[in-house]
């Protein structure tokens, strides 16, 4: 769909491990026309008490700087809320615009769901030494 983004959550809960995993799946264009209402939404998630957030991008096919903007954005509320984003599954187009755009050194991103939710593992465990 044309100037859409559709934003499905989905908090997982995996035996008690990762249950304050949750995992944000874009769908469709990030651009100007719908930069506004992700950013709300996001905004939402990043300030829900939310500390580990996956943003699956599989189905998104388009990301232009507003829509970066955005993502920049909830990683950065998110931070400064003690939380994290992590981005995977991120198409050839939309992850050659991340690196170009050197999100890759703002925000960590991921080849797929598991290693994002490892990622959160591996950070978790370095805060107990």
């Amino acid at each position: 769909e044309n100037g859409r983004v559709i934003l499905q959550v989905n908090p997982i809960n995996n035996g008690g491990i990762t249950e304050d995993i949750m995992i944000v799946s874009m769908d469709g264009k990030l651009d100007t026309s719908t930069s506004g209402q992700a950013r709300d939404q996001m905004n939402e998630i990043a300030t829900s008490g939310m500390t580990k957030v996956v943003l699956n991008l599989s189905e998104l096919i388009y990301v232009s700087s507003a829509g970066l903007s955005v993502i920049l954005s909830a990683s950065k509320l998110l931070l400064s809320h003690r939380g994290e984003l992590v981005i995977c599954n991120a198409n050839e187009l939309v992850g050659e615009v991340l690196a170009t755009s050197g999100f890759n050194h703002l925000v960590q991103i991921v080849e797929d769901e598991n290693a994002a939710i490892e990622s959160f593992k591996s950070l978790s465990n370095s805060d107990q030494l």
